[in-house]
């Protein structure tokens, strides 16, 4: 057809200046095997699609997990300084009564333990 020869208006046709160009025909008919084949196509689409997702979701959950079992280590590493720190001073509280328990029982072995460093 030449670009002269009057064509009639299609609403299918695109005109674009002097070329004309056909717009892609839709198939409109398929075969059981076609149906088949793109029902499958879209199932491992859609299955694939639902794996991703649930990846997703998955390392989500292990990151919110991961950032609360730091969160409580952090807690845990908090408690058992303030445990050791107690226990420290409990610890000296417990010395400085037995120190004092000593030394009113025997106040002279501070002195003699005293003297007997210095004389050697």
């Amino acid at each position: 057809m030449d670009a002269q020869t009057p064509r009639p208006f299609s609403f299918d046709t695109v005109f674009d200046g002097d070329q004309v160009i056909e717009p892609r025909r839709i198939k409109r008919v398929f075969t059981p095997a076609e149906v088949d084949a793109a029902r499958a196509e879209a199932f491992a689409e859609g299955q694939a699609s639902a794996v991703a997702r649930a990846e997703a979701d998955a390392a989500v959950a292990l990151r919110e997990a991961a950032q609360a079992a730091k969160a409580a280590l952090s807690t845990l590493a908090e408690i058992a300084h303030e445990h050791r720190s107690a226990a420290a001073r409990l610890a000296l509280a417990a010395a400085r009564k037995i120190a004092d328990a000593a030394l009113d029982q025997f106040p002279e072995a501070p002195a003699r333990a005293a003297f007997e460093s210095l004389s050697r």
